[in-house]
């Protein structure tokens, strides 16, 4: 017996019959071959010109998706930080209450809109496997 075992003789991707893992779907990228999504090809267009693209084949949700994040942040932390300062001006001794409670309804609530963000990347990112696969017909 010259195999050691269980193919491990055999270079990686090809077993003791000669056939690599990839036979079943040829289209399929090898390992290490990123998806779509991952590539990153920049926008043509740029982002004014994908804002004013009528047609829509550009989309500019992926662009400003960070900056969102961020104003969303601050404005939670700014939210935040108003809610306990009420709290210690008009409850007077309820401001030790918001001090424990804003911080964890502002983290509930930015955990919310990162759910949110990131489901609509989700989208954006099939929107590319997609559009790759029907390029590789």
């Amino acid at each position: 017996m010259t195999d050691p075992g269980y193919g491990q003789g055999q270079p990686y991707g090809q077993s003791q019959y000669g056939a690599t893992q990839q036979g079943a779907y040829p289209a399929q990228g090898g390992a290490g071959t990123p998806y779509p999504s991952q590539g990153g090809t920049p926008a043509s267009k740029g982002f004014l010109g994908s804002l004013f693209d009528t047609s829509f084949s550009e989309f500019v949700t992926p662009t400003i998706i960070k900056v969102v994040y961020v104003i969303v942040m601050v404005i939670l932390g700014l939210e935040t930080l108003a809610w306990i300062l009420y709290g210690f001006i008009v409850l007077k001794l309820g401001g030790i209450v918001t001090l424990i409670i804003a911080p964890l309804i502002g983290l509930v609530s930015l955990a919310i809109w990162r759910m949110v963000l990131e489901l609509f990347m989700v989208v954006f990112r099939m929107s590319d496997d997609i559009r790759a696969l029907r390029g590789n017909r």
